[in-house]
């Protein structure tokens, strides 16, 4: 950019649908009625389906989501759209063109997506309309769980209070130092680069990811009743996915970036532009937004019976299929096959960067140049081990080898220890870190 003497716009200017000021009113009064008619019809949809228990099937459970994604995929245009038909400078700023594009392709994907599994629930009901859910209860006449009830990490009452205090100072330190490490990137220019870029949306999924759990985990610990109703139940397994597979993504594009600072240094920020960036971390949390939804449903399309004790401290997949009463094999399918998407692809991406990373600095010829193209690099790698060891071990494999207890440990170890460790592996093993945390609090670098 600087050799061709170039300047990036701040804004763009918006022509509209026409420029013919005699127009503006009659567009703007057309436009507000057909916003306010979308508004009110889709949000009476989902009054309607959520009053009456009559519509509580899997049909209106669709046609809600479709509703509500109808409501926000308009509300991503129509405002601006209205403020334009009366404003003289139709201009939108470069960063709210940029969140207004990611909005609108993210509704729009999800409405694609939602309208396909709608096709796929008429079939499967027109198909086979004894083996639906609504049917199976009306003819076994099963009582389905209301809510779960969780058995924690220790049923000894003695242990509850220590395991309250030490998960609590876990939990704090999993929140500061996460929110100290994007404070210090925010107020340091120094670190406003790509790769503390990705460093800060890692940060900011492992402060969702923990909330998700902890929070209820501690609750869990003083109370009597451990119980979590199913509709918490349900948003706690698509949440915690969520932000499980936008880590997973953003770990593999962290690898991505250091195997193009390294490989080829010189080109790294026309390779690795913000705009590039702004993509690379909004596709992964918007994979996670997506891909969880599968799976959450497919889980949830289970039918849970008279059995509601989970033996675990979160509501979590393979613990729910061992609850569940009824085939689990579909539920199977789509975790093993999402697996695929969320596991087994992003680690052999990083394996791939890596083995190109090393082939890269063995090409170095100083000593000093190798340790520290690869200083760049352990911090990442050791995250990466550390999460996708444990997580692979606990997802990829069949019902039939997972056990309770084991899977309980297993998510100990990277739901609390692996984000606890996160802050302190990219703050202790990170100088241009220190230096910035030496800088906020006062102190001379040198020190």
């Amino acid at each position: 950019m600087e050799s061709s003497n170039f300047t990036s716009v701040s804004e763009f200017i918006l022509l509209g649908l026409s420029s013919q000021p005699e127009f503006q009113v009659l567009l703007f009064l057309l436009f507000l009625k057909v916003y306010l008619l979308i508004l009110l019809g889709n949000l009476l949809i989902v009054l309607l389906i959520l009053r009456d228990s009559r519509l509580h099937t899997p049909m209106y459970f669709f046609l809600t989501n479709l509703s509500s994604i109808e409501v926000c995929l308009t509300s991503c245009v129509f405002p601006q759209m209205l403020i334009h038909f009366f404003a003289e400078r139709k201009s939108i700023s470069y960063s709210c063109c940029v969140i207004q594009f990611y909005m609108f392709l993210s509704f729009g994907i999800a409405e694609c997506y939602i309208l396909s599994v709608m096709a796929y629930d008429r079939y499967v009901a027109i198909r086979d309309p004894l083996s639906t859910p609504i049917n199976k209860m009306e003819s076994s006449n099963l009582t389905l769980v209301t809510e779960f009830i969780l058995l924690g990490l220790s049923s000894r009452p003695e242990l509850q209070v220590h395991l309250f205090l030490l998960f609590l100072m876990v939990y704090l330190m999993i929140l500061l130092g996460n929110l100290l490490i994007m404070l210090l990137i925010l107020r340091n220019s120094r670190l406003h680069t790509p790769m503390y870029f990705f460093l800060t949306n890692l940060s900011s999924i492992e402060v969702c990811f923990t909330s998700c759990v902890f929070p209820q985990m501690l609750v869990h610990f003083l109370a009597k009743r451990k119980s979590i109703s199913y509709s918490c139940c349900v948003i706690q397994v698509y949440t915690f996915l969520t932000f499980g597979i936008a880590e997973c993504y953003i770990l593999s594009v962290m690898a991505y970036d250091r195997y193009v600072a390294i490989r080829d240094p010189l080109r790294y920020s026309v390779t690795m532009s913000w705009g590039i960036c702004g993509m690379l971390a909004a596709g992964s949390w918007l994979g996670g937004f997506m891909l969880s939804a599968v799976d959450t449903v497919a889980t949830f399309q289970l039918l849970f019976c008279q059995n509601n004790v989970i033996n675990h401290f979160l509501c979590e997949m393979p613990a729910l299929l061992h609850l569940s009463g009824t085939d689990t094999t579909h539920a199977e399918l789509v975790m093993h096959v999402l697996c695929i998407f969320t596991l087994l692809c992003p680690i052999t991406f990083i394996i791939l960067s890596y083995a190109h990373i090393i082939i890269a600095v063995l090409t170095i010829r100083s000593a000093q140049g190798r340790r520290k193209a690869f200083s760049t690099c352990s911090s990442h790698l050791l995250v990466v081990t550390l999460f996708f060891g444990t997580i692979m071990s606990l997802y990829l494999k069949p019902k039939s080898l997972s056990f309770p207890e084991y899977n309980k440990i297993i998510s100990v170890f990277y739901v609390v220890f692996t984000p606890a460790l996160n802050p302190l592996i990219y703050s202790l093993r990170n100088k241009e870190v220190k230096m910035a945390l030496k800088k906020l609090l006062g102190k001379p670098e040198g020190v």
